[in-house]
């Protein structure tokens, strides 16, 4: 047996002697014994071993975890969240019901802190299933439908996890040694998680927006000097309108209402600009021509569901 689970043997079977002692002790002319805090004071400086061991088993658990998550590929998720998530917290549970069993002191204090590691590790692991880890850098072919769907289970599981997070942090300053209540905070985890939530948004509006930019490109091949007649169609808008069509629904149904807003206001703010660029970019255009940029420009702003983007932003 390594020194870490015999510390925690002896610590355990001491611990359970001497609450026994305790409560068979009778009262001694109206005295009452406190012996809490003494034998745990005694292993305390020892217990890091414990700790340690604790740390690794979380983090093979987490590897298991991550390794078997289905990454948005099961449909029959209710929560449209990564299961991997709730799996974390119930073993970081599970370790801290461990811990309070035995000692509520710095030994917890530097459990806590582990549980800030394990949950940095996991948003680590997000972030990099975000295509090019969220960089913003991405292709049509990187947001297909399945993309898409995986970076909105991976916005709402980094939503679950900051605010689990914080959940945990107001158990643990309620249960450890009231003058160590002061250290447990996650708000630097939280802030990671959040990092993640806002990656992965940008990286959806700029996935869209890459679609969207094909269709725009090809506007400016367009020979608007010598166009002849005027069409109330444009095939540019309609494509632009077919991609939003096949994303903006279920991206608001995957997503919170407040990300999907985020998602709106980002989108509507760049492909407005966006597309009057790609109108400059065109040449040598006729009155004729004038005359058809202003209508696309209209067709534009007022397809569904283009225009729900600018209603919704306003």
């Amino acid at each position: 047996m390594s020194s870490g689970p015999r510390i925690m043997v002896i610590y355990h079977h001491t611990h359970t002697i001497l609450s026994s002692f305790c409560i068979s002790l009778p009262t001694l002319h109206g005295l009452q014994f406190n012996f809490r805090g003494i034998i745990s004071s005694c292993f305390e400086p020892h217990l890091m071993v414990y700790v340690d061991l604790e740390e690794r088993t979380l983090m093979e658990h987490l590897e298991k975890l991550v390794q078997d998550e289905a990454w948005g590929m099961d449909d029959g998720s209710q929560t449209n969240i990564l299961s991997s998530s709730m799996q974390v917290f119930l073993i970081i549970r599970r370790s801290l019901k461990r811990c309070c069993a035995l000692t509520r002191n710095q030994t917890l204090l530097n459990l806590f802190k582990v549980f800030q590691r394990v949950l940095r590790a996991y948003a680590a692991k997000l972030l990099m299933k975000l295509p090019k880890g969220g960089m913003g850098i991405v292709t049509a072919a990187m947001t297909s439908d399945k993309d898409e769907r995986l970076i909105c289970y991976i916005v709402n599981t980094a939503e679950y996890c900051h605010k689990t997070a914080g959940e945990l942090a107001e158990n643990v300053s309620k249960i450890i040694d009231s003058e160590l209540s002061d250290a447990v905070d996650m708000s630097e985890v939280q802030d990671e998680f959040t990092a993640v939530i806002t990656k992965a948004l940008v990286t959806l509006v700029h996935g869209v927006e890459t679609k969207a930019d094909i269709e725009m490109a090809a506007m400016t091949r367009v020979p608007w000097g010598t166009l002849e007649s005027v069409g109330d169609q444009s095939e540019y808008v309609n494509n632009i309108n077919i991609i939003l069509t096949g994303s903006v629904p279920t991206l608001g149904s995957l997503l919170s209402p407040v990300y999907f807003q985020f998602f709106l206001d980002k989108l509507a703010s760049s492909l407005g600009p966006r597309f009057y660029l790609n109108i400059f970019k065109c040449k040598q255009i006729s009155e004729t021509g004038a005359q058809q940029v202003s209508i696309i420009l209209a067709l534009f702003f007022l397809y569904p569901p283009i225009s729900i983007c600018y209603k919704q932003q306003r």
